[in-house]
């Protein structure tokens, strides 16, 4: 469960926090779980809901880095790194380069990617438009696919 408060928190220490928070929250509510699913999946959903009531604390303006941006000149593209090209770069490093999004394009980001939540399952969490949701993923990718770039040319400085 550590792993996923890392994916919602900016550092470790306040991974650490959201996990304590996450695992007070499972206790308390322990006669709540009706055995149906798996018990790992419903902690799981306690922690992701847990990252998702502290973002929200921590953002009171949900707009700073949604609804205020020019959504039309946003493309949803499917911005991927193929296997030939070369990059090997560890879960660690993919976990940090996550880590260093704005903090709204982390929460879409891991909601839709790493949770597999619809655009609208989204927006009403957020409390956001499905098209800042779509706009979000896409920067999102952008900017990881930005920083995967300037690893891998930092490697290739390296062997020259």
């Amino acid at each position: 469960m550590l792993n996923v408060c890392k994916q919602y928190a900016r550092n470790h220490e306040e991974a650490k926090d959201l996990l304590q928070e996450g695992f007070m929250k499972v206790f308390k509510s322990l006669d709540k779980y009706d055995f149906q699913g798996s018990f790992e999946g419903w902690i799981r959903r306690i922690m992701v809901n847990n990252a998702i009531n502290q973002y929200k604390k921590d953002s009171k303006s949900l707009t700073q880095y949604t609804e205020n941006e020019n959504l039309e000149n946003v493309s949803d593209q499917n911005i991927e790194i193929e296997e030939d090209d070369g990059i090997d770069i560890p879960p660690e490093q993919i976990l940090e380069l996550i880590q260093e999004l704005p903090p709204g394009y982390k929460m879409v980001f891991n909601l839709n990617i790493m949770e597999g939540y619809s655009h609208k399952a989204i927006a009403e969490m957020l409390n956001i438009t499905e098209a800042t949701s779509r706009s979000n993923l896409s920067k999102a990718r952008v900017k990881l696919k930005e920083r995967i770039s300037q690893l891998y040319n930092q490697k290739q400085m390296h062997y020259v």
